[in-house]
């Protein structure tokens, strides 16, 4: 029998051939290190890459995601802890860096897969990862961080956390590629205090955006679905249900990240500027309440991941209802947190 070539990729034509570049000394990306916000720790180690250094509590305030909270209006979709989705964090934090954010959406295309590569190997060269979206196949950022000979991208993300892995280049959704605009400097501390602070009044205000809601109206819109036993069956298999099932779990495990960063940020807020001190640890504690609200339901095992539901150990009603009644009493102290926070931000400003 003949052999058969039509499979057998030309490497005598591949512009990658002989390319090989590797970013080392890049932090790894670990669940268990605090930095649970996807988008934020890889965002932390983008800037670090390029020279500057800022804590992952300052930049969760400053994209303002240690204050937001969203809803899919169809469900507790996943997808409403995305930074990218709904309101999206990710223009405005590029800007308040000086730097200028590129999309290149892939949607496992191959073809915008092989000609984003040229400027990915650019970054590289510079010595800048790329972030990107669904490296690893899953709907988390990481970090591209090398390239290989015939252009297979290397990444570093939370799978693998200390080890560099090939891109699951047929399930990537974006690639954030950027660059440096010369004519910014980097923000100052206050600036970046005072840019959390405005975060925080805004995503306290905002109600809905681009199908999503936000804040108050999401805290209704969670409180609702939660005690409507018509919301959805959480025994049911149907993989509405269980994303359902898992995104509770997820939605009220970020709220607690997040306001645990919110929680420190006021707190070195009031280190930082002496005179903001009385409102800005009035706001930390507010946060921290709400921490207390959440932790005993993690601890009790009342709120799972889909994968601990079943006929074993069912989530019943009464159990939503505990978590509904909690979300009120939360969303009574991001009320009381909003005046608050427009006191510091005005003593802050002077």
């Amino acid at each position: 029998m003949a052999l058969r070539f039509e499979n057998i990729p030309d490497l005598t034509n591949d512009p990658f051939a002989d390319v090989s570049e590797q970013i080392k000394d890049i932090e790894p990306l670990c669940f268990d290190k605090g930095e649970d916000n996807t988008f934020v720790a890889c965002f932390r180690r983008y800037l670090a890459a390029c020279g500057e250094n800022y804590p992952y509590w300052l930049l969760m305030a400053a994209s303002g995601a240690a204050f937001r909270l969203q809803i899919h209006y169809a469900g507790w979709r996943l997808v409403s802890l995305d930074a990218a989705c709904g309101m999206n964090l990710l223009p405005e934090l590029y800007e308040t860096f000086g730097h200028e954010l590129m999309e290149r959406w892939i949607c496992a295309s191959r073809e915008r897969h092989e000609a984003v590569k040229f400027e990915i190997l650019d970054h590289l060269r510079e010595g800048r990862p790329v972030i990107g979206l669904g490296l690893d196949g899953y709907a988390r950022y990481g970090l591209v961080t090398g390239i290989r000979p015939g252009g297979i991208l290397i990444a570093q993300d939370y799978s693998l956390s200390f080890y560099p892995h090939p891109v699951s280049e047929e399930m990537v959704w974006c690639y954030f590629l950027s660059q440096k605009d010369k004519k910014k400097k980097s923000p100052d501390e206050k600036a970046l205090f005072i840019k959390g602070f405005q975060n925080a009044i805004k995503m306290a205000k905002l109600e809905r955006v681009h199908g999503y809601y936000l804040g108050q109206t999401a805290y209704d819109y969670w409180y609702a679905t939660l005690v409507n036993p018509q919301h959805h069956d959480p025994m049911s298999q149907d993989w509405r249900a269980q994303e359902r099932n898992e995104g509770n779990y997820q939605l009220l495990k970020d709220l607690l990240h997040a306001r645990t960063q919110a929680a420190r940020f006021c707190r070195e807020a009031a280190i930082a500027f002496p005179e903001c001190e009385t409102f800005a640890l009035a706001c930390a504690s507010c946060y921290d309440g709400i921490g207390e609200e959440i932790r005993p339901f993690f601890e009790r095992r009342i709120v799972r991941p889909a994968s601990h539901i079943g006929i074993g150990r069912p989530w019943t009603l009464r159990e939503r209802r505990l978590q509904a009644k909690a979300l009120r009493r939360i969303a009574d102290i991001e009320m009381r947190l909003l005046p608050l926070l427009e006191a510091t931000l005005n003593t802050l400003k002077g």
